[in-house]
């Protein structure tokens, strides 16, 4: 095994002065030197990756609202039935199953008019095609 070099042991982690005064003291001096629109960009440049994450961070520790569970009921029949008792009960089941599908119907024909009006609203600010 080769041992380290002489420099490598006595090298410190953090340069001379490393006291946090000394150091605020020396990003103070650094800022002075900078021109406005760079230190604008460098706040932006720190800023921009900190909202980011404290949005996920946000998300994450968020507990979601507790909602009941979906209880679904399915109904056994017996192999024995006939073709009346099949036609019977589709009988009875077609206006909820009509008025479900009218439900989604028109609850995607308001998506898409709302959809329709941002769009038009994007196209009179010259954002739109």
């Amino acid at each position: 095994m080769v041992p380290m070099s002489a420099y490598l042991g006595t090298m410190a982690i953090l340069p001379r002065p490393s006291s946090p005064r000394v150091a605020w003291r020396d990003a103070v001096s650094f800022m002075r030197q900078r021109r406005p629109h760079q230190i604008v960009f460098m706040a932006l440049a720190i800023a921009i990756p900190l909202l980011v994450i404290g949005g996920f961070v946000n998300e994450f520790n968020r507990t979601p609202a507790w909602k009941e569970p979906e209880v679904m009921y399915v109904q056994q029949w017996t192999a024995e039935r006939t073709r009346a008792e099949v036609a019977a009960q589709q009988k009875r089941d077609l206006p909820g199953e009509l008025a479900e599908r009218k439900r989604i119907a028109d609850f995607q024909a308001e998506r898409r008019a709302q959809f329709k009006r941002a769009r038009d609203a994007l196209r009179n600010v010259g954002i739109g095609s």
